[in-house]
């Protein structure tokens, strides 16, 4: 069988039907000069692809906008300084449509087969995540706001990916909700706003005031819900993931958080974040791991054990002043545990725990039930896709001591129903031991790998 085609490991011959087949097919749609820039990397040997961001600036009532685009580090792309990389920043006229190109190595995340010719293409390239953040204002200290992550999967050596933009109209020191989240991103000190108990906490350090316009970056652990696990009397189960010293780490997605405000604010000194969801990121597994096993007729909550990164910075602009940006985003996880692990050493409070058993004889035994004799078998959530479903979620207790001041927010971190499944990166699995080597039955539940849930039965 052939094998995968991964990037420069291809032959010269099969970089150049590739390029070709992809011109091919949507050579009118590109530009001339994006397509001369993408060939003359493969005729020198270094084939990369273009990654096109279009943003168009709504028409809204401001007088100017802000367009900012950053780039998450990744494994297989990773930025200079391996942290969160400014690609764009600048100030564009409401109506505008900013354009923002990349080139990156080609490299081949996912094939595709056609068996009626036999023949092997490109399903995409490997993703590329991006941080983008609109900023428009206009008089009387109106600001409205977008912020969202956006993992492009490019599906051809010049792929375009269109940022919808929907923006958030709120005055200056005002909280709000973001109009692409589920739930609104809580505070626990807020002035009126809903606040949330955050059973665990992640303390991010000291900081310099925002105003100082100096580039910071901080990092804390903690641990947020993830899926429910189940057993079986007879069964033992446990949730795990493979880490970066396997050839295809498991990868889950978690909720980021945003805030953007211009830097001629008049309370800049003393703002906080008025942080809004970015939605869901992608998120790494750094080594592997596997929660306590699980037996008996039990179910549990799996948590995830996550190091998040705090950034801020500013933008100066010598006409408007600029803005300035906060963010707050999830960038491993290095550890699986179980609720009942985390009560007992101390992690959680004792009301978290959810260790508890169950019936197992309903539910009913759908249609789609698979069946297993082995001893061990371990079961991968695929095939993923990608959804805004939220399956859980925490609240965190962020704490940063900025210059003299002690300042705690609450954030609803979530976990998401997506997933990848590809030649680089895979899912997390649930171990099962079967001692007696007896046939059971097990589905996923709802028949939906990316409910991260299963369901056991002996025949």
């Amino acid at each position: 069988m052939l094998a995968i085609v991964r990037g420069l490991q291809n032959t010269a011959l099969a970089l150049v039907l590739a390029f070709l087949a992809t011109v091919a097919s949507v050579g009118v749609v590109l530009f001339q000069d994006d397509l001369s820039v993408v060939f003359s990397s493969w005729a020198d040997g270094k084939p990369k692809m273009m990654v096109k961001l279009e943003i168009p600036v709504p028409g809204v009532g401001a007088d100017f906008c802000y367009v900012a685009v950053m780039r998450f580090p990744g494994r297989l792309r990773p930025t200079k300084a391996n942290e969160l990389e400014m690609v764009h920043s600048g100030r564009h006229g409401p109506g505008e449509t900013v354009v923002v190109r990349e080139l990156h190595r080609a490299i081949v995340a996912e094939e595709s087969y056609d068996p009626r010719t036999g023949e092997y293409g490109v399903e995409y390239y490997e993703p590329v995540e991006y941080l983008a953040m609109v900023l428009c204002v206009g008089g009387g200290g109106t600001e409205y706001k977008y912020g969202r992550v956006h993992q492009v999967f490019p599906r051809s050596l010049v792929w375009t990916h269109r940022v919808e933009v929907e923006l958030v109209e709120e005055k200056s020191g005002r909280k709000a909700e973001s109009p692409s989240a589920g739930h609104v991103a809580l505070v626990s000190s807020a002035d009126g706003v809903t606040s949330i108990t955050a059973p665990v906490s992640c303390d991010l350090g000291s900081v310099p005031s925002i105003c100082s316009g100096e580039h910071v970056r901080r990092e804390c652990f903690t641990y947020v819900k993830g899926p429910v696990l189940r057993s079986l009397e007879g069964l033992t189960t446990s949730f795990a993931i493979y880490g970066q010293a396997d050839p295809r780490p498991s990868v889950v997605y978690l909720e980021a958080y945003y805030d953007i405000v211009p830097a001629l604010a008049p309370d800049l000194c003393r703002r906080e974040p008025e942080w809004k969801s970015a939605g869901k990121k992608e998120v790494v597994a750094l080594a592997d791991s596997e929660a306590y096993p699980l037996s008996g007729n039990m179910r549990d909550r799996v948590y995830l054990g996550v190091t998040f990164v705090y950034t801020q910075g500013c933008y100066s602009d010598p006409f408007t002043g600029g803005f300035c940006w906060w963010s707050i985003h999830p960038t491993d996880v290095s550890s699986v545990r179980r609720s009942e692990q985390l009560v007992a050493d101390g992690t959680l409070p004792w009301y978290m725990l959810e260790l508890a058993s169950y019936d197992p004889h309903p539910p009913v035994v759908p249609s789609y039930v698979r069946e297993a004799a082995d001893y061990v078998k371990k079961i991968p959530f695929a095939p993923p896709r990608l959804t805004d479903n939220i399956l859980a979620d925490i609240g965190v207790a962020f704490t940063v001591t900025v210059e003299w001041k002690w300042v705690s927010f609450s954030l609803a971190i979530s976990f998401y129903g997506a997933g990848r499944d590809d030649g680089y990166y895979t899912t997390p699995y649930v171990r099962v031991e079967n001692p007696a080597w007896r046939t059971y039955r097990w589905w996923y539940k709802d028949d939906d790998p990316m409910t991260y849930e299963l369901f056991f039965k002996w025949k």
